[in-house]
């Protein structure tokens, strides 16, 4: 009888301590996919529009992967994605965290509202309460459309911002009715 307890606590106890260095991937903030939009936002195109979406984050942990509903056309190399701080005004900044370029042909058309992946190719750490900006367009002449989050601001940890042929960045909101774009963001917890 004391063998078998011996080997029911030594199993416990291994077992604690296989669980103390897991780690979790969880979604940490989120803007859901318009149920059926009139419109979705372009990435890139003739204009070369740049789209953003500032996002605060939830738990403590390391930046994982960025999820969004879109779809490009067939005419462009590259996805451009820039993960970068967040200015004072609340709108994206100057300070870039990463840059990573992904094939077209990873995300065809059409554009739907299904979350499609962007590995970040490496984590990035970030504290509960940190802020930072998704930021996404197109090599030359490409274009991708963005799925626009439900209408209103369910998202109210950051807002979309949009910013054609370096124009002004502007609010994504103006005259849509929209304040996010439809995203997901993957955080990786101990």
């Amino acid at each position: 009888m004391r063998r078998i307890l011996a080997v029911v606590v030594v199993l416990l106890t291994v077992g604690a301590g296989l669980g103390a260095g897991r780690i979790d991937e969880v979604i940490d903030q989120e803007s859901l996919p318009a149920v059926s939009p009139a419109i979705t936002f372009a990435a890139g195109g003739p204009v070369a529009q740049v789209l953003s979406q500032t996002v605060t984050v939830g738990v403590t942990g390391v930046l994982a992967e960025v999820r969004l509903a879109f779809g490009c056309v067939d005419d462009s190399e590259h996805v451009i994605l820039e993960i970068r701080d967040v200015a004072s005004s609340g709108q994206p900044g100057q300070t870039l965290y990463r840059h990573r370029r992904y094939p077209v042909a990873q995300f065809p058309s059409p554009v739907t509202n299904e979350f499609r992946s962007l590995d970040l190719g490496g984590g990035l750490d970030f504290t509960a309460g940190d802020q930072f900006a998704i930021v996404i367009t197109t090599t030359e002449g490409g274009s991708c459309g963005v799925w626009p989050g439900e209408v209103g601001d369910f998202y109210n940890g950051g807002t979309a911002w949009a910013d054609a042929n370096d124009g002004p960045i502007v609010p994504l909101s103006l005259g849509t009715g929209r304040d996010d774009l439809a995203f997901q963001t993957v955080m990786r917890v101990r």
